[in-house]
């Protein structure tokens, strides 16, 4: 099978994480896109690089649309994020 060839580039963070991840992001010149139809956002990097952030909930071993895990409430990372 030949190589796939994208334009971007993916990594897959903790949930726990998102937070911290997202400002360094911004500290280091990054702006926010968009969410993704998935768990996670997209980021165009200082340097034109794109990047797509996925959120991995270990607790559930599955992407997950929502922050810390045992919340009676959901909060959405995004919200998290930017609070």
């Amino acid at each position: 099978m030949p190589e796939r060839m994208t334009l971007d580039l993916d990594i897959l963070i903790l949930a726990q994480d998102a937070a911290s991840i997202y400002n360094r992001l911004k500290q280091a010149g990054g702006r926010q896109i968009s969410e993704l139809s998935i768990p996670g956002s997209q980021w165009e990097l200082a340097d034109g690089t794109f990047l797509d952030v996925l959120i991995l909930d270990v607790f559930s071993r599955s992407p997950r649309r929502y922050g810390k895990p045992g919340n009676a409430r959901p909060t959405r990372i995004r919200s998290v994020v930017k609070g």
